[in-house]
């Protein structure tokens, strides 16, 4: 466990935000995006907001603030790296592209 923290230390970290209801026919194939490569260095959180109104969840996860849509119907897959984010996607097929442009790499690596 230890060189696997150290290794998160090391970063950089994927922090990647699924917000949308559970029930929008992308859903699957985003969460499937996210899990189906190994990547040790990621984050994620996710906000359903089916029983709980947006703003109560999302103020209780910090990653949460600000990715989510007053539309209860919408989806979007936020990523960000080095506390840059990425424009937000609404599909599997673009929510890969974004993961897999720009490959993470330790700090101090070209």
């Amino acid at each position: 466990y230890f060189l696997s923290a150290f290794d998160f230390h090391l970063g950089p970290v994927d922090e990647i935000v699924l917000s949308g209801p559970q029930s929008h026919p992308e859903y699957k194939e985003m969460k499937k995006t996210i899990f189906e490569t190994f990547r040790p260095r990621k984050v994620v959180a996710a906000n359903y907001f089916e029983n709980k109104r947006i703003s109560e969840v999302a103020g209780t996860v910090p990653l949460l603030e600000g990715r989510t849509f007053e539309d209860k119907n919408a989806l979007a897959a936020y990523v960000c790296r080095d506390h840059l984010c990425l424009r937000p996607v609404s599909t599997g097929q673009e929510l890969s592209g974004l993961l897999n442009e720009n490959p993470i790499r330790r700090r101090g690596e070209q």
